[in-house]
């Protein structure tokens, strides 16, 4: 039978053959390929197809393991010699380096490092000299005291001794914390209100008065000029670079000067008084009297201003029919007061009261119409 198929028991089992090279890295053990010693990772082989039916075993997935870069640090105060070519897992020992001491630091490289440009991974040891020689030269703004060092004079601040290593690993002492006494700048204020002159030329750590000028009475506020105020590396010309720390004296003006002659509808409450609270409106004006105190251009008291009182003023009359209504009683009608409006002939007979508000100061207040 012509078409009757061959029959197979069943199919072969074929298998990727092993590299007949082998790379570096891998290693044939039972049951497949691992990492040789040195590389990490999981080894795979596979079959890559080339030209007609040929294919070739291909193994990956083994990197090898790098030693992890050296450290960079102060040749000086540390000794990290030991740590130039740590591979990974391994750890070396970073020292303080003489005159320099201080518990050391382990550096550590991790065990599956791959990356020749990964650091190790540590913590600066703390090293401290054990001695800094003494100063040979001192600079300007020192001096020495009895224990000690301290600020020279026409200099202010806090010593500070430290140790500082220069070239060729030479550890020398350094002196900081005073800086030259400057003078503090007063800052721009109400002449005519305080009085600053206690404080020209004021040098730092000195203290001063802000006072009330001789117009004006109140107690004097405290200034001072400390070395805190000073500004490191700021130009001294500008006017706030060295400011003066200050609070404000509460100053109040002096007796008023009365104005002469007093204005219409104002009156004093006490005979001779000169304060601000010593006036009130005039009998029959309204209001509250306000007076204020003013200054000249050369810090000179004016005749203080009295203001606020007025003279009360009728009411105008409302809009009507002039033709209808007669509104001639109501004309100047003061505030409190009220007067009748009546019908004009032929209009028939009524009327009604219109009121003017007491109190009233202004011109343009119109008449009210009283209800009923």
């Amino acid at each position: 039978n012509p078409k009757l198929q061959a029959a197979v028991a069943a199919l072969p089992k074929c298998y990727c053959p092993d590299p007949q090279d082998i790379p570096a890295g891998y290693e044939k053990v039972a049951g497949g390929w691992q990492c040789a010693e040195g590389f990490i990772g999981a080894a795979v082989k596979r079959c890559e197809g080339e030209l007609g039916c040929f294919t070739k075993p291909v193994l990956s997935g083994c990197a090898p393991t790098v030693a992890c870069t050296p450290i960079l640090v102060d040749t000086c105060e540390l000794d990290a010699s030991n740590c130039t070519n740590v591979m990974p897992g391994e750890s070396c020992e970073v020292r303080c380096k003489p005159p320099y001491y201080g518990p050391k630091e382990m550096a550590m490289c991790p065990r599956d490092n791959t990356d020749p440009k990964r650091p190790l991974a540590w913590s600066m040891p703390q090293c401290q000299l054990e001695d800094c020689p003494d100063v040979a030269n001192v600079p300007e703004g020192y001096g020495r005291a009895d224990r000690g060092w301290q600020c020279a004079a026409g200099f202010t601040g806090n010593v500070t001794i430290g140790c500082s290593t220069q070239s060729a690993c030479y550890t020398a002492p350094e002196l900081s914390g005073c800086v030259p006494k400057k003078e503090c700048r007063v800052p721009i204020l109400d002449q005519c209100r305080f009085d600053t002159s206690n404080c020209d030329d004021i040098s730092a750590d000195a203290s001063c008065q802000v006072r009330c000028s001789d117009h004006f009475v109140g107690a004097p506020a405290s200034a001072s000029c400390q070395a805190s105020n000073f500004i490191p590396d700021v130009r001294t010309d500008l006017p706030w670079a060295l400011p003066l720390k200050f609070g404000l004296p509460n100053c109040s003006a002096k007796a008023c000067v009365d104005p002469l002659p007093i204005p219409t509808g104002y009156a004093k409450t006490v005979a001779g008084a000169k304060t601000a609270g010593g006036w009130q409106c005039e009998a029959g004006w309204l209001g509250t009297a306000v007076p204020t105190c003013h200054l000249d251009k050369q810090c000179q008291q004016l005749p203080f201003v009295l203001d606020g009182c007025s003279p009360p003023v009728p009411c105008v009359l409302p809009p009507v029919d002039d033709c209808a209504v007669d509104m001639s009683e109501c004309y100047e009608v003061k505030g409190g007061l009220s007067c009748t409006a009546r019908c004009k002939v032929p209009f028939a007979e009524a009327s009604a009261e219109a009121y003017c508000l007491a109190g009233n100061i202004d011109p343009t207040t119109q008449l009210l119409w009283a209800k009923g």
